[in-house]
């Protein structure tokens, strides 16, 4: 099983984002379920290289993941 994910900034300026891996504006990732590993695969930059993305359990028509993300921010410094 193979899906597409499209994304799409909703507001907000993602050029200022330090993170080299940060998806842009209108750009498709592929994701795919290993049922043998139970995983999520990614194919990392549109390579061919299908990377393990996250943990994933299949029950009958069902496919559970549970994906958890932290992220952090720089803030401008404040003029005094």
């Amino acid at each position: 099983m193979a899906w597409e994910v499209t994304f799409t900034v909703i507001e907000g300026n993602t050029a200022v984002c330090l993170d080299p891996d940060l998806p842009q504006d209108g750009e498709i990732a592929h994701f795919g379920h290993d049922p043998t590993n139970e995983l999520i695969r990614h194919d990392y930059a549109a390579t061919g290289m299908w990377l393990a993305w996250w943990d994933a359990m299949q029950a009958d028509e069902l496919l559970a993941i549970q994906w958890v993300a932290t992220t952090g921010i720089v803030l401008p410094e404040e003029d005094d």
